[in-house]
């Protein structure tokens, strides 16, 4: 027993990517669809719609998991990902395993149960999509078991789906509104900007991913053209949000866009300046930006509440 390693709380926190403002970001993700569908303010409050948030959350975070497990002697060769190598360890692929089928299993159970309760099939299916981009991300067939995140950027576009467009459409799923056009394009885009940011965030791994076999967007395509691409795509991303807000809103609400194109300046920098150390850049700029990013997502559910009051 005196060799035995034992988990911490934090550890937990790790595995899971439940860290500093991440958390707020994961929340957001879980209600932004309901905001957007709710026709009041105390329609939040619901408790289809309180179900729906928490089926959200937990599949956010045993997808997060699962991908911490999978990738696990890829990671190894990460210096950016020993503290999260460190706590895997600690926890062990058999604890890991199991907590990602319990989250998972009882996230898709809730969404199911609202499906059931209200009659509305969304909730269930959005669900079931929602895992299966999670596990067709990180998991694939027989014989090397590789998931979607080796195809490029197709593989970003999977996830980028998986935590913008699915899990809105779970949570709006929960209340009886019909969506209109507006709220689809603002949906839509939400997956689209996300898929943009999943490839852009590969680049500071590429050493580690290269070492590894990864066929992430910058191990296919290099650090230039990832940045390129995956630049444009939150711009497309970013622009659709912004039409979204002025179709629904009123013109003057796409300016709540605006932060997210901060973001995308920011994001350019290291290839506009020709940044010789461009991934390490990459790697400084992403712990960096990720309260911006935050304030980004709170932004977005912040429109959408402005108008339930």
């Amino acid at each position: 027993m005196s060799g035995q390693v034992t988990y911490r709380r934090r550890d937990i926190a790790a595995v899971h990517r439940l860290q500093g403002p991440l958390i707020v970001a994961y929340l957001c993700y879980s209600v932004w669809g309901a905001a957007y569908a709710a026709p009041q303010l105390r329609d939040l409050a619901a408790a289809p719609v309180i179900a729906t948030a928490i089926a959200n959350a937990l599949l956010l975070v045993a997808g997060l998991a699962l991908n911490t497990v999978i990738d696990l002697d890829g990671d190894r060769n990460d210096n950016d990902k020993t503290a999260l190598v460190g706590a895997a360890v600690r926890v062990g692929p058999v604890r890991l395993w199991q907590w990602v089928i319990i989250e998972g299993v009882t996230g898709l159970a809730l969404a199911g149960a609202v499906t059931a309760i209200t009659g509305r099939w969304l909730p269930a299916a959005a669900a079931l999509l929602t895992a299966g981009a999670h596990w067709s991300y990180n998991w694939g067939p027989p014989p090397r078991h590789r998931g979607f995140k080796h195809r490029g950027f197709f593989g970003a576009a999977v996830f980028g789906t998986a935590t913008g467009t699915l899990p809105c459409l779970l949570a709006a799923g929960a209340l009886p509104s019909t969506l209109p056009a507006s709220v689809w394009l603002i949906f839509v885009s939400l997956g689209v900007y996300s898929t943009g940011r999943t490839a852009w965030w590969s680049v500071p791994d590429i050493e580690a991913d290269r070492a590894a076999g990864a066929g992430t967007p910058s191990g296919q395509h290099g650090v230039a053209r990832t940045i390129a691409r995956s630049t444009l795509i939150m711009f497309a991303g970013s622009l659709g949000l912004a039409a979204g807000f002025a179709w629904r809103y009123g013109p003057w609400w796409a300016c709540a866009a605006v932060i997210h194109l901060a973001v995308l300046v920011i994001a350019l920098g290291p290839i506009l300046r020709a940044q010789r150390q461009t991934p390490a850049v990459m790697a400084w700029l992403r712990k960096r930006l990720l309260f911006v990013v935050v304030v980004g997502e709170v932004l977005i559910l912040a429109v959408a509440v402005t108008h339930l009051v």
